[in-house]
Order: C-alpha cells, then structure tokens, then sequence
C-alpha cells in the first residue's frame, strides 16, 4: 500500500512541478520580448535546471545574445 502512495504522491509533485515550469517559461518570454532580460532570466533559470525543454531553450537564447548574461555561445549550446 505504500509504495502506491508514495508512486501517486511523487507523480502528482511531478505534475504541479512541470504546470509551475511551464507557468515561469510562458512569463519568461513575454518578459524577453519586452527586453526584460532579468526577469526572462529568473523564469527560465529554474524551467531549465528542472529539465524543461522550453526552459532550456530559452536560457540558450539569453546566453546566445548576451540578453541579461555575458554572451556566452558555449554556455548557450548547454
């Protein structure tokens, strides 16, 4: 009986974590279309060292144009 609630406990904490991700990249972008580069970088950061994809990206984009960061392509790339 444990085990299955620890698997749905741990499958929901999954789910609210990846709607919360997906939440700060979509407020991510509109901050980075708005030349809001802080705060596009304080959305993505967490998205992307959680594993999002759409996170990832983004910070790729920061990195690659210097938008807030130190242009880096290497960092960018990662």
């Amino acid at each position: 009986m444990l085990p299955r609630i620890l698997a749905l406990v741990l499958t929901i904490g999954l789910a609210l974590s990846a709607v919360t991700a997906a939440a700060g990249v979509e407020e991510g972008v509109k901050a980075f279309r708005a030349d809001g580069f802080e705060t596009a970088l304080n959305e993505f950061g967490p998205a992307a060292a959680a594993g999002e994809a759409a996170g990832q990206y983004w910070m790729g984009r920061l990195y690659d144009a210097g938008a807030g960061v130190d242009e880096d392509p290497e960092t960018a790339l990662e």
